[in-house]
Order: structure tokens, then sequence, then C-alpha cells
């Protein structure tokens, strides 16, 4: 039988309304808007923007400026931090 993860997850949320803070790693805008849809009712999330995985940084730059657009057109108040560290090679 499958895992309903998100049931899974559910299931280990704070109950009583206390929001404990959260430090949520964000690779891109599109993957990330779930995630605080659901998170946010429940914690106090900062965002933490880091992706090593792109070809520029200029495109990373771009990506992080999506990630902070993101989070004022959902509404939301939360600090975002955009990794200082830029590395192309592997």
């Amino acid at each position: 039988m499958k895992k309903n993860y998100e049931q899974l997850m559910e299931s280990h949320l704070p109950k009583n309304g206390e929001k404990k803070r959260l430090l949520l790693h964000v690779c891109c805008a599109p993957c990330s808007t779930a995630v605080l849809e659901s998170l946010a009712q429940y914690f106090s999330i900062t965002i933490f923007f880091y992706n090593p995985n792109l070809d520029s940084k200029a495109e990373f730059l771009h990506r992080a400026e999506e990630c902070k657009r993101l989070v004022k057109e959902m509404g939301f108040s939360m600090d975002v931090i955009v990794s200082t560290i830029f590395t192309r090679s592997f």
C-alpha cells in the first residue's frame, strides 16, 4: 500500500496554533508554491534561496528575484535570504 505523505506530514504539524520557526530551502519559485501554501499556516517561514545547478549568475539572481516576487504576490510576510555563494563548477 502506498503511503500518503501529505497525511503523514499533517499528523506531525502543530495543532495548538503556535507557529514555530522554519528555515525552508527553495531552489525556484514554481517548486515552492504548494509548499508555502501548505506550511505557512503552521510555521513562521524564512526562505533560503540557493540553487547551484544554474549556468550563470544572472539566472541565479533572476530566480532569486522570482522567489521574492512569489512571496509578495502570494501575500506572505516572509524573509527571503539569498545565498551569497554562486558556484558554477562542480
